[in-house]
């Protein structure tokens, strides 16, 4: 960053993340107005596509903001660590967003940031490297009914203990432990906007809140909409069988069965 900084004044900072801040205070420091440290955030993805590029961190746990920045069309910088990016991505050789040493990066992202039509020309290569909705739920569909994918697969051993190691020590130093919530009742009652019928069908009321949340926020919707029809349905599993389940409710669907008949 103090290179692409140093060398193009017109370009701005952003690094949206937490733990040991000490490196960026260093660019923060050097370039004021123009690097910026926020939390992560729920708008990152708008973020992502209003940006030239997208550097890689490490550790990569799952590489989510790298696909989060190939769906966005953005080119996911990354200086190759070992083996910790492989196979993040669909196709990511052909992408060609990996770097053996810090001397290629450079030369290219200088290039990436000159040359506007060789920037588009790199995007282009991100085309179909991050799986889409409707065959995302078709590969669902496929595992589910028949145990079978478009995708290649293979089991193989990891070493997780630097993960671990990795995991605890920022459980350790971390001053909120990490935490998972629900879908707000604002959330369902953004998702029963329209006029669509609504069935819900979420996990155990006993494993999460999700199922209060959406029976909330439908009694709200009847408040201001007494005519909707919403059910909520608490299907008492989770995993594999919820989405056996929200698969059969799918093809009812497609088959043209009313409210009525699916309820």
């Amino acid at each position: 960053m103090d290179h692409i900084l140093k060398n193009n004044s017109e370009i701005k900072f952003l690094y949206a993340g937490s733990g040991d801040a000490s490196e960026i205070n260093k660019i923060l420091n050097k370039y004021p107005n123009r690097a910026y440290l926020i939390d992560e955030r729920k708008d990152f993805y708008y973020l992502i596509e209003n940006s030239i590029f997208y550097l890689n961190t490490y550790p990569m746990f799952g590489g989510m903001m790298m696909k989060y920045a190939a769906d966005a069309g953005k080119i996911p910088i990354t200086l190759r660590h070992n083996k910790d990016s492989d196979g993040l991505l669909l196709n990511q050789e052909e992408a060609k967003i990996e770097y053996d040493t810090y001397e290629e990066l450079i030369r290219d992202v200088d290039k990436l940031l000159m040359d506007s039509q060789y920037l588009k020309a790199r995007e282009s290569l991100l085309e179909g490297t991050v799986i889409k909705e409707e065959r995302f739920v078709k590969n669902v569909r496929g595992v589910i009914e028949n145990h079978r994918t478009d995708y290649k697969h293979e089991i193989i051993e990891i070493d997780t203990s630097n993960f671990q190691k990795e995991f605890y020590e920022r459980m350790r130093n971390s001053k909120e432990l990490p935490k998972t919530s629900c879908p707000s009742p604002d959330k369902f009652m953004q998702s029963y906007e329209g006029d669509e019928d609504v069935i819900v069908l979420t996990i155990s009321s006993k494993l999460s809140g999700t199922y209060s949340a959406a029976l909330l926020a439908k009694n709200m919707m009847l408040e201001e909409n007494p005519n909707k029809k919403i059910e909520v349905i608490d299907t008492k599993t989770g995993s594999i069988l919820h989405g056996q389940l929200i698969v059969k409710v799918a093809k009812l669907v497609e088959e043209g069965k009313s409210f009525e008949e699916i309820y």
